[in-house]
């Protein structure tokens, strides 16, 4: 039997839910027919070549096109639609994407409601995916930070029963285990832990993984290189575990911290391999209190110190998308925490001002100038502070005689959830999600939360398009 290699524009693909594309990075695919075992047709797509698939004709796997986004441009398609066998079964995402980082420890309590944040109290309606950075690299295999995260596991699955597309991504790296991913590659353990990762997923009943190679506390900067490697070697073991068992492919998402990576990262192959790039687009340039001036950490447009900056949320998902990475698989990051400064002179609360020092420690984090939401919105009310929405970077900041704080209120976020969607990016996600005011200290419970949903769900905000 005959059969057909189709390439076509994946944009035009949406209307097409009968079919089902192939590995997106391989190159040769050999594709045997059912009823004439000794033809094999080598089909070449130009990239680079990771495995030889066996696979029969058969018929049209129906999927939802919402949902099941194809990956590729390339189709093979039996010309008398017999059955076809073994393919690689996408994961299925709600989209827009709403990801959200859960706590790497939640062990705090709200001292004003006795409401400790926890599994149970998320409202899995606010998030489409959920990372949870509790992975770790021990003997060059997948591991946990503490055995107790299986339990995590387990109230976090439950969730699904009511929401069943929901994703739960364990993230690796990150600020705190860099490391583990640098000391891994240095020893030529890229292939031993790629192998790992699949069966100990499936073990603890999660979806997928994120890898966080956080450049900024990286003993290696040349690390970077090896970033797709990695990832590469990862999705050629999902794709592996997914032909033999026959279930939805594993989860492949990558955080990248810095826009500077753009230059050294080659940005379409790994477009190809991955599912969702998390682009980190605050905390960037002077906003980590590197100065004591005054910057907001951020902001959708402008800069940190307000004046034409490449540091905002707009310019770091353009520059992702000009190195290569594809629009919808670009998830722009949001930090549900505010960052502020104590005031060096009362009148001077501009952006770019002079500061006196960090502000005050958090009650709840202990940790200076980094406020969660739920306290920041306290204050506010308490010091009947002053709230400014500035225009050049439309992002919000609120300041009393005393201090300064710039964050995301409902206002900047349903302007950063409008702006992404309407450019086609792929959505947002948020660090963290128990910095948002769960326990209702100011109002509705997740406020912020609520907002991101509410502006995806308007109908005049069209869902990303995959492949652009």
């Amino acid at each position: 039997m005959a059969l057909q290699a189709v390439t076509h524009d994946v944009q035009a693909e949406s209307n097409n839910s009968t079919t089902r594309t192939l590995l997106p990075f391989q190159s040769q695919v050999q594709m045997q027919a059912a009823d004439d075992s000794n033809s094999t047709q080598t089909l070449t797509g130009g990239h680079p070549v990771q495995k030889n698939i066996q696979i029969k004709a058969h018929k049209g796997v129906e999927t939802d096109s919402n949902h099941a986004p194809p990956t590729s441009n390339v189709q093979f398609l039996p010309e008398n639609h017999s059955d076809i066998t073994k393919i690689v079964i996408d994961p299925h995402f709600q989209l827009p994407h709403r990801g959200c980082v859960y706590p790497e420890d939640a062990d705090f309590s709200d001292v004003r409601f006795f409401t400790k944040f926890s599994a149970e109290n998320l409202d899995p309606s606010l998030c489409t995916y959920i990372i949870i950075p509790s992975g770790s690299i021990q003997g060059l295999t997948l591991a946990l930070t503490s055995p107790n995260d299986t339990d995590l596991f387990r109230l976090l699955r439950q969730h699904k029963a009511s929401f069943p597309l929901l994703k739960l991504i364990l993230s690796v790296g990150g600020e705190n285990r860099t490391h583990e991913l640098s000391e891994m590659v240095a020893v030529h353990g890229i292939e031993v832990f790629a192998a790992s990762i699949a069966a100990k997923l499936r073990g603890w009943g999660l979806d997928g993984i994120d890898v966080y190679w956080n450049w900024e506390v990286s003993p290696f900067r040349s690390d970077e290189i090896l970033l797709p490697v990695l990832l590469q070697a990862i999705r050629k073991e999902f794709d592996r575990e997914s032909l033999e068992t026959g279930k939805e492919r594993l989860a492949l998402s990558t955080t990248l911290q810095e826009t500077s990576q753009t230059n050294s990262i080659n940005g379409p192959p790994l477009g190809l391999v991955v599912d969702i790039v998390h682009a980190v687009s605050y905390d960037q340039g002077n906003t980590a209190f590197a100065t004591l001036h005054i910057a907001h950490h951020s902001p959708l447009f402008g800069g940190p110190l307000g004046i034409p900056s490449k540091a905002n949320l707009a310019q770091v998902l353009q520059d992702w998308h000009q190195a290569g990475i594809p629009k919808a698989k670009l998830v722009g990051g949001v930090p549900l925490y505010g960052r502020g400064w104590i005031l060096g002179n009362s009148n001077d609360t501009f952006l770019g001002a002079f500061s006196a020092d960090q502000d005050l420690p958090s009650v709840y984090t202990n940790t200076s100038g980094y406020w969660p939401y739920y306290e920041l919105c306290q204050h506010i009310k308490q010091d009947n502070a002053t709230v400014v929405f500035d225009q050049r970077i439309a992002a919000s900041y609120a300041f009393t005689k005393t201090w300064w704080v710039g964050y995301n209120d409902e206002q900047t976020l349903r302007g950063k959830a409008a702006w992404v969607s309407r450019n086609g990016f792929g959505g947002l996600f948020v660090k963290d999600v128990s910095l948002d005011d769960f326990a209702g200290t100011c109002g509705p419970k997740y406020p912020l939360l609520n907002v991101i949903r509410d502006e995806q769900a308007k109908p005049n905000i069209a869902p990303p398009k995959i492949g652009v």
